[in-house]
């Protein structure tokens, strides 16, 4: 299962904490929690104040640390790095109407590429348009559609496609006439390879057969069993070898029919496999995200991998440089084959990437996806083409002083930290847009004067060091870097001698310049850059809804998130929020130590996935994990909306498009694209006045999108239990009945699992239900399924400390009947969802009224 990105991040920086490598304790004489600097400047003036004032023992490293040293010349000499200039869009393609874009195949001198899916079309490469579709003359029946499988021969005399019949046509490139059509699978082509002399065909299915052909009259010639699974890539070697990969990678003979080289052990998740230009190298994922090299001509393994840099989708530039790699992780990595090093990540979000091929020659990139094609490179690799590269949007200059967030694409333009360079030998263990992480044979002395050197060349100043935040700290632009060092053996990443290295990107937001609840006098207080931390006298309740108003007028926008699921407690909050490129989260709950508090903690991150939001939205429904998700509602009409997106999005570096684009009855469609990035706008008049935007697969996830409520019935008769008539174990304690996630949770002392299993049991069967199979009965954990009316009833319980926790939930538990526990105070975002309510903030002053009806819990029940 993957973890979410904050958790990630979240555990790399804990660790160091726990192994003494963290921060010093806050102080309290630290800057005062009203102080919000406004620029840079007084920034690192304040930061200046907070080391001067943070005691004794850090007096002597803040006021008096030792001059910076200075590289060596043999140091420079190997941290230089060959300069790269990084691709750019070249064009943008998507008005070709083929919604189900599967392969891509280049002809050997460049000027044509083919491409497969609901059509299979025929390119020059300067043309925003096919020159022919060669499926257009054939009966419906004929072809089944899509084309999965693509290739051009070396000779460039052939085109070969595979369709969902099995079928394999050849065409001659040169006038697209059909040579042969040959029944080659009984099910769908997923691959095919044309040898080196091109005189063989390699054709595979779902099944794990290769079969051989003669080219060009189609005879078969032999069928090699590779793989129990379907084969994901092949690739000949020489006109004698064939490379494949499905559930591992190999080498074939294909005169012999014997496996002469097995290149993983293990199965593989991710198979993928790419031959260089001049045959000489091989690339293909093992087991381990790791991208291994082959040498064909030794027959032997160059035991150089990279790891992390695992993909299922691999290909070589022509002239040996570069690699291009997708891994279905919404990024396309760009690598310099010889120092093995990433030079640039391409964010590829929204429709997913189903081929990169390299132009042989320019080195233009050409990438598709499932009804977009891009054609990627330099100003050089442009006029090598013969095309005129597209005019793209400039993201708009920050405003200085505005105490704003930084769009995505500003951010970008400040660094990108996943492609930054790094010290020798390193070896990646998290790499994302705001938090980086690698380890590396190097001492910290070493790498401090590493990110010294390298950042200043960058432009980057380093800031006075900070007592609340560890490692060092450069500005550039406004915006913030803190580069942090660890031993890798104590923090479990690597062995001895080697260091972890992380990097922090902040942003430009300064969490000193948020809005603040009452300060009460407390000795924990502090703030930074990226966080703060304070106490007030304010209640819960009206703590949440103050802050939402005042962060709403500081330009952000509260969220929830979609897909997200979960409880709350009703003596803390966790709010989120957006603003540009920044993500905020506040958090707010009872002290231990005074309970009549509470403590208030701000913490800033970046996220390279977001859109323009309208002043008006104060709470949106949101989710990045993935694909980005949004539902958004305006006052503002739909022609407003219209322009407001147009706007915005060019000055967030987005380019409008125009095929898919359209208004109509009430509604509009707005399509954009970023770099690699789609974004569908889905636009909608409400029936009250103003407009939704939805972008996103979220009808399944959002409150608001779900089908109107049914008018209340009487639901005693449905097959079920109500939770009000579900009777507890005695001595029953910490009763929860949620109503969000539909469970009751209790704990019971001096008891254990099993135990609470025979006490459900028995509650059940007198009830009437019967048992669903064994299910799990041991001390360490009990699970119980009982059955009625096809509805179901399980109880989890879990020992804990001299006691035995219980959830009891299922779709046969009824909450029609009113609970048998007074009600609580929940969430302005809870209410809402429980409400059906439109995301908004205008309901805040009712919110609020209906919470002081409800007596406070106190915070030691």
């Amino acid at each position: 299962m993957r973890l979410p990105r904050e958790l990630h991040r979240l555990l790399f920086l804990i660790i160091p904490l726990v192994c003494g490598c963290g921060s010093e304790p806050a102080s309290n004489s630290g800057p005062s929690a009203d102080s919000q600097p406004d620029s840079p400047q007084q920034v690192a003036a304040s930061e200046r104040a907070d080391v001067s004032q943070a005691g004794t023992a850090s007096l002597s490293v803040a006021i008096a640390p030792k001059p910076p040293a200075k590289p060596s010349p043999e140091q420079i000499a190997k941290w230089d790095v060959p300069a790269y200039v990084p691709l750019q869009l070249l064009a943008c393609n998507d008005g070709f109407d083929d919604p189900a874009v599967q392969c891509l195949a280049v002809s050997p001198d460049g000027k044509q590429f083919a491409l497969g899916g609901s059509k299979l079309t025929l390119w020059n490469t300067q043309d925003a348009q096919p020159t022919v579709d060669l499926l257009t003359k054939y009966k419906p029946d004929e072809v089944e559609r899509p084309i999965r499988a693509a290739a051009i021969s070396a000779d460039g005399k052939w085109l070969v496609a595979g369709d969902e019949k099995g079928t394999v046509r050849i065409w001659t490139l040169s006038d697209q006439k059909e040579v042969v059509a040959i029944p080659a699978h009984k099910g769908y082509i997923t691959e095919l390879a044309l040898s080196p002399n091109s005189r063989l065909l390699a054709t595979t299915s779902y099944s794990g057969d290769v079969h051989l052909w003669q080219l060009p009259e189609g005879k078969q010639l032999k069928s090699l069993k590779v793989d129990k699974q379907k084969i994901h890539h092949l690739a000949f070697l020489s006109d004698d070898r064939l490379a494949a990969a499905g559930s591992e990678a190999g080498i074939w003979n294909v005169e012999t029919g014997a496996k002469e080289t097995a290149l993983t052990t293990k199965h593989l998740m991710s198979p993928a496999l790419a031959l260089s230009s001049d045959r000489r190298s091989l690339a293909f994922s093992d087991a381990d995200a790791t991208l291994q090299f082959w040498d064909v001509q030794s027959s032997k393994s160059t035991g150089s991998g990279w790891r992390g840099a695992g993909a299922q989708l691999i290909s070589f530039s022509h002239d040996g440089k570069w690699i291009a790699t997708y891994a279905n992780n919404s990024e396309i990595r760009i690598w310099d084959t010889a120092a093995g090093r990433l030079v640039q990540v391409i964010d590829a979000d929204g429709e997913q990437t189903s081929a990169l091929e390299w132009l042989p020659n320019c080195n233009g990139l050409l990438i598709s996806s499932e009804s977009r094609l891009r054609i990627w490179g330099t100003a050089d690799a442009a006029a090598a083409i013969g095309m005129k590269s597209m005019v793209l949007p400039t993201p708009a200059t920050p405003v200085a002083g505005a105490q704003q967030a930084m769009s995505p694409a500003q951010m970008q333009r400040v660094i990108d930290i996943r492609s930054f360079p790094r010290l020798p030998g390193a070896v990646p263990k998290m790499n994302e847009f705001g938090f980086s992480t690698y380890v590396a044979p190097a001492t910290q002395a070493d790498a401090e004067l590493y990110y010294r050197y390298a950042l200043e060349k960058a432009g980057w100043t380093e800031a006075p060091p900070s007592p609340m935040t560890p490692g060092l700290i450069f500005d550039k632009d406004g915006c913030r870097l803190n580069v942090s060092f660890a031993s890798a053996a104590d923090y479990g990443t690597g062995t001895a001698g080697e260091l972890q290295v992380s990097l922090q990107f902040e942003g430009n937001y300064d969490a000193r310049w948020l809005p603040k609840l009452p300060v009460s006098d407390w000795k924990g207080t502090h703030e930074s850059f990226s966080s703060c931390m304070y106490r007030t006298k304010t209640a819960l309740t009206d703590a949440e809804a103050t802050l939402l108003k005042q962060l709403h007028a500081a330009g952000w926008t509260a969220y929830t998130r979609l897909a997200a699921s979960g409880s709350e407690d009703p003596r803390s909050r966790t709010l989120k929020l957006l603003q540009g490129g920044s993500v905020l989260t506040v958090s707010l709950q009872n002290p231990a130590d005074s309970p009549n508090e509470l403590a208030v903690q701000t913490n800033l991150n970046v996220s390279n996935q977001s859109l323009p939001l309208p002043p008006d939205a104060g709470w949106i429904e949101f989710d990045a994990s993935t694909d980005l998700q949004c539902v958004v509602n305006t006052k503002m009409n739909l022609q407003d909306a219209i322009d407001f997106y147009d706007n915005r999005m060019a000055a967030e570096g987005w380019l409008r498009r125009e095929a898919g684009r359209h208004t109509k009855d009430g509604k509009a469609w707005l399509p954009y694209v970023r770099g690699q990035q789609d974004l569908f706008l889905r636009l909608a008049e409400l029936s009250g006045g103003g407009t939704r935007v939805v972008v996103g697969d979220a009808a399944s996830s959002s409150w608001q999108l779900q089908p109107p409520a049914e008018k209340p019935v009487d639901k005693t008769s449905e097959p079920g239990l109500q939770a009000a008539d579900f009777t507890l174990p005695a001595g029953a304690m910490a009763v929860k009945y949620d109503v969000d996630a539909k469970n009751i949770e209790f704990e019971v002392a001096d008891t254990t699992p099993p135990k609470l299993g025979e006490l459900f049991a028995k509650q059940m069967e007198a009830l009437g239900w019967k048992r669903d199979g064994a299910g799990i009965v041991a001390d360490d954990y009990t699970f119980i399924t009982y059955e009625k009316n096809k509805a179901e009833i399980q109880l989890r319980s879990r020992p804990a400390d001299k006691k035995a926790t219980a959830m009891i939930g299922g779709d046969g538990m009824l909450w029609t009947k009113p609970l048998p526990t007074a009600p609580v105070r929940i969430s302005y975002e809870t209410w809402l969802r429980r409400n059906r309510y439109d995301a908004t903030l205008d309901r805040l002053d009712a919110f609020v009224a209906e919470m002081h009806k409800i007596p406070v819990q106190s915070p030691n029940k």
